[in-house]
């Protein structure tokens, strides 16, 4: 993994996601899901949206503070999300910056 950060928690919204990037080049979005069984309240996080820019390595990933954008490192290059639907909303990159993002 190479970068994992949960939502900040709005207190009007206590959805709770966290954004992960790994070594499959993806930026992966997780969100919890509860099930009430015959044993009692079961939570696990699922992975509910998959995103990639270009084919290139996912790096550090963090939220805004408001945590309502993703900011995701591809390699040379910084792309923002928004949380609500990920789409992708820019990326940013600057052609004296060959090197990836750490």
């Amino acid at each position: 993994m190479n970068g994992l950060k949960i939502q900040p928690i709005d207190e009007q919204d206590l959805t709770l996601i966290a954004a992960s990037t790994g070594g499959d080049c993806k930026l992966k979005i997780w969100g919890i899901v509860s099930d009430a069984s015959l044993h009692g309240k079961s939570e696990w996080w699922n992975c509910e949206a998959v995103c990639e820019f270009r084919n290139l390595p996912a790096g550090p990933v963090s939220f805004s503070s408001d945590g309502s954008v993703i900011a995701a490192a591809f390699g040379h290059v910084l792309t923002t999300w928004t949380s609500e639907n990920q789409e992708m909303k820019s990326s940013l990159c600057h052609s004296n910056l060959p090197d990836k993002i750490e």
